[in-house]
This record gives C-alpha cells, sequence and structure tokens, in this order.
C-alpha cells in the first residue's frame, strides 16, 4: 500500500495546490483532514479506511455543490477500486434519502396542519 498512498499524497497535494481549490474553504478543508488520515495509518486496513472516507467526502461534496474540480475527479478515480464494495451501500442511502424526503413533506405542504383553516 505504500505506492498507493504516496501517489495518493501526490495527487492531494497537487490538488491543494490548484487556486480554486485554495479558493473554497470546504475544498482545502476537505483535502487537509483526509491527508491526514491517509498520512496517519500504515497498514492496509488504514488505508483503506482513509480512502473510504475520502471517496464519501468527495461524492457528498459534489451532491452539495453540483461540480468538483478535475484534481479530484483524477483522485475520486484512482481511489474508487479501492473502496470496499461492502461500503458502498446504494441501498441504505437511498432508503435515508427517502426517509429525509418523507420528513420534509409537511415542511413543503404548509406545516403539520396546525395553521390551516377549520
Amino acid at each position: 500500500m505504500t505506492d498507493k498512498r504516496e501517489t495518493l499524497m501526490s495527487m492531494l497535494s497537487k490538488a491543494y495546490a490548484n487556486p480554486t481549490i485554495k479558493a473554497e474553504p470546504a475544498l482545502r478543508a476537505l483535502i487537509e483532514t483526509n491527508a491526514k488520515k491517509v498520512d496517519e495509518g500504515d497498514d492496509d486496513k488504514a488505508y483503506v479506511t482513509a480512502v473510504t472516507q475520502l471517496s464519501h467526502d468527495i461524492s457528498k461534496y459534489y451532491l452539495i455543490h453540483h461540480a468538483v474540480p478535475e484534481e479530484l475527479v483524477a483522485v475520486f478515480n484512482y481511489i474508487k477500486k479501492d473502496v470496499p464494495a461492502a461500503d458502498i451501500d446504494a441501498a441504505r442511502y437511498r432508503a435515508q434519502a427517502l426517509a429525509a424526503g418523507l420528513v420534509a413533506i409537511p415542511i413543503v405542504w404548509g406545516g403539520s396542519g396546525a395553521n390551516f383553516p377549520r
């Protein structure tokens, strides 16, 4: 894993040097936090844990902002093969999104009904 870790750290350094990323606090924090996690562990499990979190963070950023700088797309494509399939639980995430949508229905439709004339 040492070569993978070194390559990933190099890719994160390159991404961090991008002016677009430097100007965006959320992206800087994403890279700083995850680079520390990648650098901290020495074993394969620590690497897999770090890249799993990094892939989730990049995906989350994309869902919120609908765009990701090219350098982070390259990082994501590099690490996605190392993220265990068990950690990509689409059914669970879909259920969470559905639950969040169902909880939001009263908000969208005017609250709990207490404000409607009787």
